[in-house]
């Protein structure tokens, strides 16, 4: 039955006047509803998981047993995260599959044509296998301009995908560093791979480092890059819950009103990108009124480190940076070290060279009027924000912080994350429930692929990708684990990257299981240093090199650079240049135009 508007109002203008005068012939005896016999009695269900935000909601997909279709999509009331809830996205999955415009059949473009021809996948997988191997052949460097054995395929690049499930990321990248291929990337780098520098350096790991379920147990969460309720809406329940059963304070700095402002006890707007300065008046806020939590403090962070006399922090520059190369000398940056290799430390943070007297030092300028001339935000909004969530600096109260790409998307987003997160540790809001930083992925798989390493400078586990200076395993873990090896000396220091040796040949003899550790490795595509040091093998130096001619192939992995990547008129120009190229998605997008 089709109807237009004025044919809908019609409708429900009769069914009005019929409910009004039921005695003139209408049957209004209750109906039950096809769906739900079909249901019920021609049905089995299944469940999985949404592939939309990185919530993890599960679902219940119930099947038409004659047609093998998807029917009917809800919220699987026995997972921990969702409990049967959905948000919209969620409960019409069902459309997805069942879609008139999903593409069913492998489509082709000849060199010049206008238009797709399906085909079978038997000529499609050949077909693809040709061109990879002629373009592999064609742009296989065995050693590099200086002898060294490097074993990498220059012609070919991949980008995608946080849509792949964790199997499929690991098969998929194994696929492409078997061929040589160095430039592989896909979504983290350009939506949370500021999340992975930041949260790796601050606790040793780049994901977010509680659950969702967690976050029902905090006294008070600060919402900032994010509109969780309307961008991942059950990840609110648990907001929701905490609000409910804690009394939790929910705060939201935003420079938009947006739906979870309108939920929020305390929202507070700030001009774009001055998140930095609004945490970095959160911590003089916090320091200046002693209300960090000491034990943690003095135990758990290197707040009570002596910090060498060659550091320093001078207008804007820390000492040792190089003008001339744009980088910094970190061996200025050095703890002061016991004979035993160990950092001296000051338990009473009193020394004025500890780290938390430098930290007290650099942040005595975020002061109120600084902060709010800076941010646009009111001095009283200010003063509240801070007051609630340094609250939680007790052990008997926890404070989470809920981010997304707000923070993520700037050129400072790593800044952003590891600001927020010393105000994490200065608070003791690490470890403990309720606590915690937690980045809202906006992919359904954006930390396992990110884990399974789909990015150009690490394998699976995070372990640094080969390069050419690195021709030997024994060399590559050395070097690899050297820095490392100083933590290992101090018995409160669990030094876990120690044991990056182990990782390493528990990775070769994954990949190549009838090969020893030290001939696996050398079968790896080795990157060139300087490329890999300067970001060239990153997302805009991979469209770069191939607006440049550099690639004749290249992969598209449910991923859509046409759109999704900075520069999109360069990215498009870039795509042009291509002899080949594999768009791989279940719908037409505008990657595939090219």
């Amino acid at each position: 039955m089709k109807l237009d508007r004025r044919g809908f109002i019609k409708l429900s203008a009769a069914g009005v006047a019929a409910g009004a005068f039921g005695g003139l012939g209408f049957n209004l005896e209750p109906t039950l509803v096809h769906a739900s016999t079909k249901k019920a009695r021609e049905t089995t269900e299944t469940t999985t998981i949404c592939p939309y935000c990185a919530v993890g909601c599960s679902l219940v997909v119930s099947t038409d047993v004659a047609t093998k279709r998807a029917v009917n999509v809800e919220g699987d009331p026995d997972h921990p995260i969702n409990e049967g809830a959905l948000c919209a996205k969620g409960a019409a999955l069902y459309q997805l599959s069942e879609n008139d415009k999903r593409i069913t059949t492998p489509l082709y473009r000849a060199s010049g044509a206008a238009a797709w021809k399906p085909v079978s996948w038997d000529w499609a997988l050949t077909e693809i296998a040709k061109r990879v191997k002629k373009t592999r052949d064609a742009t296989f460097v065995n050693k590099d301009d200086k002898g060294r054995v490097v074993n990498r395929c220059e012609g070919i690049a991949s980008v995608g995908s946080a849509a792949l499930d964790n199997e499929e990321c690991f098969i998929y990248q194994a696929f492409i560093r078997a061929l040589g291929v160095n430039y592989l990337e896909h979504q983290a780098r350009i939506c949370h791979s500021a999340t992975v520098a930041a949260l790796a350096e601050s606790f040793g790991r780049g994901a977010m480092t509680n659950h969702w379920i967690d976050i029902g147990n905090s006294d008070c969460i600060l919402v900032m890059g994010s509109n969780a309720a309307e961008c991942h809406p059950i990840s609110m329940k648990w907001v929701m819950r905490a609000r409910k059963n804690n009394k939790a304070v929910l705060i939201h700095m935003d420079p938009r009103f947006t739906r979870t402002s309108a939920v929020a006890d305390i929202h507070g707007f700030l001009r774009t990108g001055t998140d930095i300065a609004f945490l970095g008046g959160m911590i003089k806020y916090i320091l200046d009124k002693d209300l960090i939590q000491k034990d943690y403090v003095v135990n758990y962070t290197n707040a009570a480190f002596i910090v060498a006399d060659t550091f320093d922090f001078n207008d804007g520059l820390f000492s040792g940076f190089d003008a001339k190369k744009n980088v910094y000398d970190r061996s200025k940056w050095a703890f002061v070290l016991n004979d035993d290799g160990t950092p001296k430390r000051d338990e009473t943070l009193k020394n004025p060279r500890c780290v938390y007297q430098l930290l007290k030092k650099h942040y005595a300028r975020y002061d109120f009027d600084t902060v709010s001339s800076v941010t646009g935000t009111p001095k009283d909004v200010i003063e509240k924000v801070y007051t609630a969530y340094a609250s939680t600096g007790t052990p008997d109260r926890a404070g989470t912080i809920m981010y997304a790409m707000g923070w993520t998307q700037h050129t400072v987003g790593v800044q952003n994350i590891r600001t927020m997160s010393m105000i994490q540790l200065l608070l003791g809001n690490i470890g403990v429930a309720g606590g915690g930083v937690n980045a809202m992925r906006g992919e359904s798989n954006v930390q396992g692929s990110t884990d399974y390493g789909l990015l150009a400078h690490i394998l699976p586990g995070y372990l640094g990708m080969p390069t050419a200076t690195l021709p030997t395993l024994k060399e590559y873990n050395d070097t690899k684990t050297k820095p490392h090896l100083a933590g290992a000396k101090d018995p409160k220091s669990a030094a876990w990257w120690q044991n990056i040796p182990k990782y390493s040949a528990s990775l070769l003899k994954a990949f190549f299981p009838s090969a020893t550790p030290e001939e696996g490795y050398d079968y790896l595509p080795k990157a060139d240093p300087d490329r890999l040091g300067a970001g060239h093998y990153y997302w805009l130096g991979l469209f770069d090199a191939m607006y440049k001619g550099h690639f004749k192939g290249f992969f598209a992995w449910g991923q859509n650079p046409a759109c999704g990547g900075a520069n999109a008129n360069k990215t498009r120009e870039a795509m042009s240049k291509l002899d080949w190229m594999v768009n791989v998605n279940i719908f037409e997008n505008e990657t595939g135009s090219f």
